[in-house]
């Protein structure tokens, strides 16, 4: 994966497919998603006294779709 960054369009890297695909290269094959998630996620822990530790809060759902356009909309999304 790595040995092809920065060979394809920055649009085509952000596409839906695509993160999908990297996110399912990374994660457990049990948490592999068809396509983005449509529900709450966090990425976290639990310490040695039972506490939660959250290291990443997964967007709500309702503000995913306007997150995700305006990062491909950044003048990034040229290259």
């Amino acid at each position: 994966m790595l040995y092809h960054a920065g060979k394809q369009p920055f649009l085509d890297v952000m596409s839906e497919k695509s993160l999908t695909a990297l996110q399912n290269d990374i994660v457990d094959a049990r948490y592999g998603q068809p396509a983005f998630r449509d529900f709450q996620n966090y990425i976290g822990q639990t310490n040695y006294r039972g506490e939660e530790i959250y290291h990443y809060v997964y967007p709500p759902k309702d503000m995913f779709g306007s997150l995700m356009k305006g990062l491909t909309a950044s003048p990034f999304s040229n290259s």
